[in-house]
């Protein structure tokens, strides 16, 4: 198991990294919502410690008996460590994780960007969608520019992760998805810069864009629709 960083369970999100760390896992944030979940549930916690251990303005006579108040800040700056230390591995870890996706992204690029089942229509694409997910995702807009080639699988972030292929003006993209409950792997950073990966729940389902272009084209045109 990698050591963690110096302590970081007993200081602030500010205290345990230096500005490199934190501008990585914000710029890691932003197209990882878990992630970003984690940093805020952080920056509470370090304000609840902030608020524990600051000395009042002013002593007042109705203030709680010495020991009780003691007892009680006791209470909270131990559950706020537990919890900054848990959030700190996670966070470290996150950053630490394996690129799975960069490495997809370029090997099935290599192998020509060809499909194992073809899908070129909505019926497909939703069928496909309802027998792996076990619930029906359609494409809610089509765009001119974006041509949805088929699916392949891989063992990605479980065993056997749904690989949507897809062309946007061109360029190859790829859409990683998996039900909550089968993923068995959260991807790290992909390390190839000219790659950006993005990610969103639809339903039961997790998604991950891998695509050259800076912003994501295929998750926001998806959506769950209603099980018959």
């Amino acid at each position: 198991m990698p050591d963690l960083p110096p302590q970081p369970g007993r200081r602030t999100f500010d205290e345990a990294y230096d500005s490199a760390d934190r501008a990585k896992l914000e710029r890691l944030a932003e197209r990882d919502p878990a992630l970003r979940d984690r940093l805020e549930l952080q920056q509470s916690i370090d304000a609840v410690l902030c608020r524990v251990f600051a000395e009042p303005a002013e002593s007042l006579d109705l203030a709680p008996k010495p020991h009780q108040r003691r007892h009680w800040k006791l209470w909270l700056a131990a559950a706020a460590a537990v919890m900054l230390l848990v959030g700190g591995w996670r966070m470290w870890t996150v950053s630490n994780r394996p690129d799975v996706l960069g490495p997809l992204y370029r090997d099935t690029v290599a192998a020509g960007f060809v499909p194992e089942v073809v899908c070129t229509t909505d019926e497909e694409f939703t069928n496909w969608c309802r027998a792996y997910l076990r619930q029906p995702i359609r494409v809610a807009s089509r765009s001119e520019n974006v041509q949805y080639v088929g699916w392949n699988k891989a063992n990605v972030i479980s065993p056997i992760s749904g690989i949507l292929l897809v062309r946007v003006d061109g360029d190859p993209v790829i859409v990683v998805l998996e039900r909550r409950d089968r993923q068995t792997r959260v991807p790290g950073a992909v390390r190839d810069k000219s790659l950006h990966v993005f990610s969103r729940y639809v339903g039961d389902a997790v998604l991950y864009e891998v695509t050259p272009k800076d912003h994501a084209t295929i998750l926001p045109v998806l959506e769950r629709m209603p099980l018959r």
